[in-house]
């Protein structure tokens, strides 16, 4: 059987909220202030808004082809004590239930979010947030 690429999922995941309008995807460049940007692992010093995605979990059942990843999306945001929330929820809107979709040249069968936590203020009074999402993917 062919295992699933940690990284594959990060960047496919990566690029689909990016396709999906929640935040910008660049892997080489760096953001604009205004911009909400996806990092992988670690947020940057800026912009305010970021949201840092990481993999913490991979099942893989040994007879069937699917594999579950579980995912955290670490949200931070300024401005209003909310905007943290309202961009998780930008994200929870697009991946939460959602079934038949790829990420990169990696199959989904279906994206849930596990759970939500607030995070409090960094050093900066940036609100932050993590939420968990378990990915089921197929084996290619």
């Amino acid at each position: 059987m062919t295992a699933i690429r940690v990284s594959e999922v990060l960047i496919g995941l990566a690029e689909f909220l990016h396709d999906e309008g929640v935040a910008v995807w660049r892997s080489t460049t760096g953001y604009l202030a205004a911009e909400r940007a996806i990092t992988i692992k670690e947020l940057p010093a800026a912009p305010d808004a970021a949201v840092a995605l990481s993999a913490y979990g991979v099942t893989d059942d040994v007879v069937l082809p699917d594999v579950e990843v579980r995912v955290q999306l670490r949200f931070r945001s300024g401005g209003s004590r909310t905007a943290v929330d309202d961009f998780a929820d930008d994200a929870f809107d697009v991946l939460h239930g959602r079934h038949g979709f790829t990420l990169g040249t990696l199959r989904v069968h279906q994206a849930r979010r596990l759970s939500s936590l607030p995070l409090g203020a960094d050093d900066n009074r940036r609100h932050e947030r993590a939420d968990n999402y378990g990915l089921i993917l197929m084996r290619p």
